[in-house]
């Protein structure tokens, strides 16, 4: 099973340069951006391959600011690469709830949590 890493205040570009030089962050570990406004996206969540952090979901479009890769499809990917399933489960069953802004909602259990009270002041709820 993958590690999951959460980079609260930091940029992809940032999170990209930290899987480039941190032993700590393995091939296969899940990597979360939550919501940066400096960069304009909503939310980031992807996996390392290899030694290339690779976009899972982006909330904020197709390349929505940020500096991670993209795999042209995962099918085919996860069909090359099987040993990354589970890394692209994990990241997948993040990415389906909307991105936190703080790094707080994401330690939350039971997780995922949508959204907490330290987020913009908007009510806490969990995920159904």
């Amino acid at each position: 099973m993958p590690d999951t890493f959460i980079f609260a205040g930091l940029t992809s570009g940032e999170v990209y340069n930290r899987t480039q030089t941190d032993d700590g962050i393995k091939d296969g570990d899940v990597l979360v951006v939550p919501k940066n406004d400096v960069e304009q996206h909503d939310g980031i969540v992807g996996f390392l391959f290899g030694a290339w952090p690779v976009v899972v979901k982006d909330n904020g479009g197709w390349n929505g600011g940020h500096e991670f890769h993209h795999a042209t499809s995962f099918l085919e990917f996860l069909a090359e690469y099987p040993k990354y399933q589970d890394s692209y489960d994990t990241a997948m069953s993040i990415s389906a709830f909307s991105m936190p802004h703080c790094e707080a909602c994401y330690r939350a259990m039971p997780f995922p949590v949508c959204c907490c009270s330290c987020c913009a002041g908007k009510e806490a709820r969990n995920a159904s």
